[in-house]
């Protein structure tokens, strides 16, 4: 928890707390592949994929924890899109597609805790999707992703609203049919979501202003 409070706003002091999860974890025999998601996260963004390819085959191998296994399959959805192996990014969209489904049909026996991370990881997923979408220039196809992601569902979670807003922002999809307002409206969610994560010190995502 702790690597995650740090995670947009310093990717050592994240490192740092996920290895003394980890650490935690070795002698508790709780929390390992969580520990193991936080660093993998960690490298993605220092694109050491390597090691976080490696990370992530170590939570495929000993999980059965199908929110953690889909937020292992958008990590990897993410490196495929970010370098260009397109037909490895399908074959982890299909496997978080079937991850899904299976989540789904076991919302209802869920906790008010369980569905916090349901909808975050199932967030997560449509953000990587629309992102590799636009890339692609399939614009229809990005603009579906982002509207299925309920900005009431996720306000709570402020980085990854943001990471939302950014999104949005850049893109303009899920705002409608492009216009002189929709250009200042897109300007208004940057702007607003730049000075969010100012204010709340998050370097990761204020970056994404730039």
């Amino acid at each position: 928890l702790v690597s995650e409070e740090w995670r947009y706003r310093n990717l050592d002091s994240s490192m740092y707390y996920a290895l003394e999860a980890e650490k935690s974890a070795q002698s508790s025999g709780y929390g390992m592949n969580k520990a193991l998601l936080n660093q993998a996260f960690v490298l993605f963004f220092r694109m050491d994929f390597k090691q976080m390819d490696t990370l992530i085959h170590c939570i495929y191998e000993h999980s059965n924890n199908q929110v953690e296994l889909l937020n292992a399959d958008v990590l990897m959805m993410r490196m495929f899109q970010r370098t260009s192996r397109n037909q490895k990014f399908y074959v982890y969209r299909n496997q978080a597609q079937k991850r899904i489904k299976r989540i789904k049909e076991e919302y209802e026996d869920l906790n008010k805790e369980e569905r916090a991370l349901v909808t975050s990881a199932i967030a997560h997923y449509h953000l990587a999707a629309a992102r590799y979408y636009y890339d692609m220039e399939q614009e229809a196809l990005a603009d579906q992703e982002l509207k299925l992601i309920s900005e009431d569902d996720i306000e709570n979670d402020i980085p990854l609203y943001l990471e939302y807003m950014y999104q949005v922002g850049y893109t303009g999809y899920n705002l409608g049919m492009e216009s002189d307002e929709i250009l200042l409206r897109k300007f208004d969610i940057l702007f607003k979501a730049f000075a969010t994560s100012r204010y709340y010190g998050y370097t990761l995502l204020e970056a994404h202003a730039c």
